[in-house]
């Protein structure tokens, strides 16, 4: 998810909390919803970073033959 959706989102989440529409706790939940979304994206752009998965033999397990 580009940044800027995921902004876009915290300024949607300021506005529910500004007007008061809806109870905190819905603003809470949307907030973490973003902020898990920022931790898997970091987390997935780490593992993307990392090349190819190296072959079983080059990680030493065992051979199911």
């Amino acid at each position: 998810m580009p940044s800027s959706q995921l902004k876009r989102a915290e300024r949607a989440i300021q506005t529910i909390r500004d007007q008061a529409e809806l109870p905190p706790e819905t603003a809470d939940a949307l907030q973490e919803i973003v902020d898990v979304i920022r931790t898997i994206e970091g987390r997935l752009s780490t593992l993307e970073g990392k090349g190819h998965p190296r072959s079983s033999a080059e990680m030493e397990l065992p051979n199911p033959r």
